[in-house]
């Protein structure tokens, strides 16, 4: 295979399962990158990893994760997943843009740091599926969960989480370093109270 047919198979997308646009709001420091106003992150699930690209463009801007099955903290580059999903931008108490991760098969959800370009375990016990139908009696970072699918940011600042491997969605409170079920027994089927 030539050199040139190896780049185009690595650039290429593998089940990408998420997309999302992060932009500044107004009272916020800008975006970490030098004339990008808007971004694209996109979730290339079965390649492990999390593309950044400039949203008016759609050029290149930043990977995070190797692509690399596995689990490891720290630089952007050197950061690795299993099976990347669910992404939410948020904003950290130091003003700056941040991304929650779901690592499905790792059973995790991380941060991204986008100014850092930093990613760091948030909750979950790593490569442990959790069993706990309720959460909420240990810190987040050692809740375990199950399967992370989708998070998005509530107005009243907590994160909802689909938890896909309990048919749950659960609540991640970094004011109170809680994660727990906000609703769902666990059981498939739709039986919504009365």
């Amino acid at each position: 295979m030539s050199a040139e047919a190896i780049t185009a198979l690595k650039q290429n997308l593998s089940h990408p399962g998420k997309l999302i646009t992060v932009a500044a709001q107004d009272g916020q420091q800008p975006l970490p990158y030098e004339g990008v106003s808007e971004l694209l992150v996109i979730a290339d699930s079965s390649h492990n990893r999390f593309l950044i690209l400039d949203a008016a463009t759609n050029t290149f801007l930043e990977q995070i994760g190797t692509g690399r099955v596995g689990y490891k903290e720290g630089a952007f580059g050197e950061a690795e997943f299993y099976h990347t999903q669910g992404i939410c931008h948020f904003v950290n108490p130091d003003g700056q843009h941040c991304l929650l991760l779901c690592d499905v098969k790792n059973h995790l959800v991380r941060e991204a740091n986008l100014h850092t370009k930093q990613v760091r375990h948030i909750s979950g016990k790593k490569g442990v599926r959790g069993h706990d139908l309720r959460g909420g009696a240990v810190a987040m970072s050692k809740q375990e969960l199950c399967s992370p699918w989708d998070i998005v940011k509530a107005p009243s600042g907590e994160f909802i989480i689909c938890m896909a491997g309990t048919h749950q969605i659960w609540q991640l409170d970094m004011r109170s370093n809680l994660c727990k079920v906000f609703s769902g027994s666990g059981a498939e089927g739709n039986a919504n109270a009365k």
